[in-house]
């Protein structure tokens, strides 16, 4: 009957299978109840399937039933049902009603008849803000380039220029959206980001095009400058070509060019494949460029399907770190920074649609162990930084207050950073066991190692 239900969340987590009930208590005054699945199907083929969820926060019950029908294969229909119960300082209580009815038609992406009602019981406040649009940039010519990270955190528009000071020795720069058209249709828009760590530079270069309806081009050129110690600079220069064909989901001609001006150090490890149950492929390329203890490294993944020579997503990961003095050695001109930035390439009904995450910001021993890792491996993935793989396990980490506490709030999660009074180790394989600075950690003293690169 089509996908079912999916869930993430406390109860995911809690271990709720998808068909039984399940109850589950939070703390002393907050409750969780869910329904096992109820599927029905008549003798003409069509069926409903019915999940209930109510969660009770002191006194106040909130229930959230969950109905799709449809007839075969397939769900057509879905109504979802929220009904919340408050009491009030008199005595009585407040009820809230809010239904939304869903539906779609055969071989169709739209949804039809979305529509939220509301309803008040009682002398409660129910305020309905109405609809308001928001037209994105990109307009008619697909989606526009996408961004998270610093950034997007720092409050950098889509359209303007903007400076971000990140300490005293990196800043980033992002140019504002340079769109052209001409009268015959084509079209490109342009986004340049560049940072600067120290004396290095890098800039990234995004350009995308195409013809009327959606992006069918698109280059990415990374540009890095890095002076060396006898006062000239070695330059390294990286771009990405890829392209798509009219009604495809296929990427064609994807390539990552480099090219070294001066004398450091450019390595390029050739592809490897991993083959993946389910039958697809992901390839990468690696690239580590730099001199001395300033380097960065490129990655190139494309996943394709098996037995297809063009790949259906592509993803570039640009990594640079630097590190001017030892780990001991605390002076303020000290420099210790990472930086990273990833894009993310699909392709739908032959347009481009193009996630930029980044810059993000790593500590430089971290990255450098990821270098090492998927040099030694000839396999990419973000979590090989400790840093990285640390903040995910922390995020998804909930701290669970005991009773002898007298708590009544429900639990939180792990901040990130300082303040706290355990120090976690990471888990990466057996490989690493520390805090992506560089250091490693045994019960809760710290050990400083040695620098590499």
């Amino acid at each position: 009957m089509g996908n079912s239900i999916r869930r993430v969340g406390l109860l995911s987590t809690a271990g709720a299978g998808e068909d039984e009930p399940f109850h589950y208590q939070l703390g002393r005054k907050v409750s969780i109840d869910l329904s096992g699945r109820n599927f029905e199907v008549n003798r003409s083929g069509f069926w409903s399937e019915k999940w209930t969820m109510s969660y009770t926060v002191d006194l106040s019950t909130c229930t959230i039933t969950i109905t799709r029908s449809g007839k075969d294969e397939g769900a057509k229909a879905l109504l979802i049902q929220l009904f919340t119960v408050i009491p009030s300082e008199t005595g009585s209580s407040e009820k809230y009603v809010f239904d939304l009815d869903v539906q779609t038609v055969t071989e169709s992406d739209a949804l039809i008849n979305a529509s939220l009602s509301s309803k008040l019981c009682g002398r409660g406040s129910l305020t309905r803000i109405e609809p308001t649009d928001q037209i994105h940039s990109g307009g008619s010519m697909g989606n526009s380039i996408r961004r998270v990270g610093l950034l997007s955190t720092a409050g950098a528009g889509e359209d303007e220029p903007f400076h971000y000071q990140l300490g005293r020795k990196v800043s980033i720069d992002l140019s504002g959206r340079n769109f052209e058209v001409n009268r015959s249709g084509f079209w490109s828009e342009k986004w340049t980001m560049s940072y600067t760590v120290d004396l290095s530079t890098c800039t990234i270069t995004i350009t995308r095009s195409g013809k009327d309806e959606g992006a069918k081009a698109l280059l990415i050129q990374l540009f890095t400058v890095i002076p060396s110690e006898t006062g000239s600079s070695e330059k390294y220069v990286f771009d990405l070509d890829v392209q798509t064909v009219t009604e495809s989901d296929a990427l064609i001609n994807a390539s990552l060019s480099s090219k070294l001006c001066g004398r450091g150090s450019l390595t390029r490890i050739e592809p490897t494949d991993q083959i993946h149950s389910g039958g697809s492929v992901t390839e990468t390329l690696l690239c580590l460029f730099g001199a001395g203890d300033k380097g960065g490294l490129n990655v190139l993944e494309m996943k394709k399907k098996i037995k297809e020579e063009q790949p259906y997503a592509v993803t570039l990961a640009h990594y640079f770190a630097i590190t001017s003095a030892g780990i001991i050695d605390f002076s303020r001109t000290k420099t210790d920074a990472g930086l990273s930035v990833v894009v993310k390439i699909r392709a739908s009904d032959g347009n481009l649609d193009i996630t930029v995450e980044g810059p993000d910001q790593h500590p430089a021993f971290g990255l450098r162990y990821l270098f090492g890792e998927a040099v030694r491996t000839k396999i990419w993935k973000p979590t090989l930084c400790p840093h990285c793989a640390n903040v995910q396990k922390q995020r998804s980490t909930v701290i669970w207050q005991s009773e002898s506490d007298d708590s009544e709030s429900v639990p939180v999660a792990r901040r990130h950073g300082g303040g706290q009074k355990i120090l976690r180790t990471v888990n990466n394989g057996g490989r690493f066991n520390g805090n992506g600075n560089g250091n490693f950690i045994e019960n809760k003293y710290m050990f400083f190692g040695k620098r590499w690169w």
